[in-house]
């Protein structure tokens, strides 16, 4: 009987009196609202992804990693490249000052073609007056002195047969001054009118970029 009771007890309804309800304080500048939300954010929320989201969210993040990869790398090329041209242009600039060095530097000298070579019997002091012999035939001006030394350049090439070279090596000759070299060169026109130094060339020693420079298109392919 007791335990009826008691049962009875537990399942009646309980009537609480609306009065005695207390309500917590709510933080100053916030409404219930706000305050609600506030309260909620400490509530643990469980969410599942699909194998489908898994993989889309994967491709966004790959995409996004290669476009910050690729954005880095062509900036470090376009760096790289930028320093590689300033040091392209001050080397050339080097090049050039070089080259205008040692173009100076041989603005006393002339370099014949053609001349018969001695070979191995010929020494610089042979070389040196055949030279002067040459110069004397085409320049009326000549004068003693006006030659300081000519050498061959190169080893001497002779064949089994002779010898003579079968190719004459070129000849440097280094003048007293710059105008006496001038004057010789206007006189080279005088090599052409005699048959046995019709194939011998008379020019100004330049460099290898002068040279090239010189081969261009527009500009004359020899100055002999």
């Amino acid at each position: 009987m007791s335990s009826t009771k008691d049962n009875d007890t537990c399942t009646s309804p309980v009537r609480i009196d609306p009065s005695v309800i207390q309500h917590s304080p709510v933080p100053a500048g916030l409404s219930s609202l706000e305050h609600q939300s506030i309260s909620e954010t400490s509530q643990t929320f469980t969410c599942s992804l699909s194998q489908q989201d898994i993989t889309h969210i994967a491709m966004q993040l790959k995409d996004m990693l290669h476009g910050e990869i690729d954005y880095t790398i062509k900036a470090t090329i376009n760096q790289y490249k930028q320093e590689i041209d300033n040091l392209t242009k001050e080397n050339q600039k080097l090049r050039d000052d070089l080259d205008a060095v040692e173009q100076y530097s041989r603005r006393d000298l002339l370099r014949i073609n053609g001349m018969s070579d001695g070979g191995n019997d010929e020494t610089s002091e042979k070389t040196t007056e055949l030279v002067t012999e040459l110069v004397r035939s085409i320049d009326s001006n000549y004068r003693d002195g006006d030659i300081i030394r000519s050498h061959r350049i190169g080893t001497p090439r002779s064949n089994p047969w002779n010898n003579k070279n079968t190719v004459p090596r070129q000849i440097i000759v280094r003048l007293r001054d710059p105008a006496i070299k001038k004057r010789i060169l206007k006189c080279k026109r005088h090599l052409k009118e005699k048959r046995e130094t019709q194939k011998i060339h008379m020019n100004e020693d330049l460099t290898k970029l002068a040279i090239i420079l010189l081969i261009k298109p527009g500009k004359s392919k020899s100055n002999a």
